[in-house]
């Protein structure tokens, strides 16, 4: 089933990328899904983690809110490193990451780093390094939003997103 889904999306993403649709392309792209679906199921690692499709539509409502969120940050640093008085307050911070979850961990620390003003310099025991260039963009990492919205997006349904934002106890 995860790689019938596999090669749906990835046909989907062919043909939106391309945007042609000649018979020559659509044969090769159809025989490119093909032999990448074929090879990822002989290597067995079409699995939970590799094809996340147990999320559904949660992953595609995190993608709009993360692209919302990009674009006000680029605004944000194109207005602060435009103007005439450069405000910036570069700072490194340290904040709670998703311990536990390497997948989690792992869409947290991309999406700091996708977002303009902000980048994870490093992840260490369920905490991110985080450079921020504004104090606007520090705010909106302590925050804690995006950390929250990975948890509700990735959290399993029969786990609530209270158990899953509390610190593991080993």
């Amino acid at each position: 089933m995860r790689s019938f889904l596999l090669a749906i999306l990835l046909s989907l993403l062919w043909i939106g990328m391309s945007g042609h649709f000649e018979p020559l392309l659509l044969i090769l792209g159809a025989l490119s899904v093909t032999g990448v679906s074929i090879l990822v199921w002989r290597m067995r690692i079409v699995d939970r983690e590799g094809v996340p499709v147990q999320h559904g539509l949660r992953t595609a409502g995190y993608g709009f809110w993360l692209a919302r969120e990009m674009v006000t940050s680029a605004l944000s640093v194109a207005r602060t490193v435009t103007s005439r008085r450069m405000a910036i307050q570069p700072q490194a911070l340290t904040v709670e990451g998703v311990p536990g979850d390497p997948v989690a961990q792992t869409l947290y620390a991309n999406s700091i780093t996708l977002t303009p003003g902000t980048a994870t310099l490093d992840v260490d025991d369920g905490h991110l390094l985080v450079h921020a260039l504004t104090d606007e963009a520090a705010a909106g990492v302590r925050s804690g939003e995006m950390r929250r919205r990975v948890l509700a997006t990735l959290k399993p349904a029969d786990r609530p997103i209270e158990e899953a934002l509390r610190p593991p106890t080993d």
